[in-house]
């Protein structure tokens, strides 16, 4: 009886992904029960459509998507009604940038070179967290 009940409790952390190599992201992201990959989108107006239509728990957004500015997109999302927790790829590792997208609104900033297992293991954390809270 215990196991039904977290059962009814699991939802996957839907995670919405913005980024050049959004295919290989989903690729290696379906290999995981607990996450599940609900879009992915190639310009950053798309990726803010696509949040507010629907409603990811995390959204990885790639620093250098074609449109509008990092600053400008994170704005809009963070003004969602059910805004997502936001992972900012950058290109390489700098405290600056990593400074700037954190300023902007970013909720964590990783570098492109970062293996996608430990891009997994970040989304795995989230979405443990995301079930203790929907237990407690």
């Amino acid at each position: 009886m215990g196991d039904t009940d977290s059962t009814e409790i699991f939802t996957p952390l839907r995670v919405l992904i913005a980024d050049a190599v959004g295919e290989e992201l989903t690729e290696m992201l379906e290999d995981y029960d607990d996450i599940e990959v609900v879009g992915c989108a190639k310009k950053a107006i798309e990726a803010l459509i696509l949040a507010e239509k629907l409603h990811p728990d995390v959204l990885l957004l790639d620093l250098e998507m074609p449109g509008e500015t990092l600053g400008l997109i994170l704005k809009l999302i963070k003004q969602l009604p059910l805004p997502p927790k936001v992972m900012v790829s950058i290109p390489y590792s700098s405290l600056v940038l990593r400074e700037r997208c954190l300023e902007a609104g970013a909720d964590s900033v990783f570098t492109k070179t970062a293996e996608l297992e430990q891009i997994a293991e970040t989304l795995q954390k989230l979405a443990r967290a995301k079930q203790t809270v929907e237990r407690g």
